[in-house]
């Protein structure tokens, strides 16, 4: 009978090892947390929105976006007025009137925003429309004009 424990000993011996080894080893090795510090979120991230503002969309006719190249001793002509820009910051539904809110304004389905009118009101996003051209604006987007 002492022979078949020195042979469950031999067999289980270095299994058992090494699982007190290898657990062992996972207990002094993990990080502990009370001692660890932890950073501090800056403020920014806290004022950030859910929906990122800085994703821009541009409204530039195909035609000036394929201009002709320019070479280093030309100089560019630049227009004396800024340009400017539409902000969705907020679509907003009440019952089933839907109401937009673009640059710290609130607009209607067919009320019109400087030279666009406003053709569709969609859970986050605004179809906006001018004479020549539609353009869909998603929440948190700028339409620079």
């Amino acid at each position: 009978m002492g022979e078949s424990y020195k042979i469950y000993l031999f067999w289980w011996g270095p299994v058992g090892l090494a699982l007190v080894l290898s657990l062992w080893f996972w207990w002094s090795l993990r990080p502990d947390w009370r001692r660890m510090p932890l950073p501090e979120i800056p403020q920014v991230y806290r004022e950030i929105p859910e929906v990122s503002p800085e994703v821009v969309r541009y409204a530039i006719p195909e035609s000036s976006a394929r201009g002709p190249t320019l070479s280093f001793g030309e100089k560019r002509k630049s227009s004396a007025k800024p340009k400017r820009f539409l902000e969705l910051t907020a679509v907003l539904k009440m019952g089933e009137h839907r109401v937009c809110r673009i640059n710290k304004h609130l607009y209607r389905v067919g009320e019109k925003v400087d030279q666009f009118i406003i053709k569709d009101i969609g859970e986050n996003y605004v179809v906006l429309a001018t004479q020549e051209r539609v353009y869909k604006v998603y929440l948190g987007e700028r339409l620079i004009y």
